[in-house]
């Protein structure tokens, strides 16, 4: 069973752009990489097992901006 409104207000709505307040999409935040250094770089290799190590050390800067704000 439907049941319709008698007030004429209530049929009547009508929603504006403006009167919504997630109008606008979210942005991804930028992510930028300023710099990248090698540190330390160490190579050893076991020939019993046929096996080659590598370790690396790497420092890095990023920055990361919110378009949003």
């Amino acid at each position: 069973m439907e049941v319709e409104s008698s007030n004429p207000a209530e049929n009547s709505r009508s929603y504006n752009v403006a009167d919504c307040k997630y109008a606008r999409r979210p942005k991804r935040p930028i992510i930028k990489l300023d710099s990248m250094t090698l540190q330390d770089l160490a190579v050893s290799a076991d020939m019993a097992r046929h096996k080659v190590f590598l370790n690396i050390t790497m420092n890095g800067s990023l920055s990361i901006k919110n378009p949003n704000r």
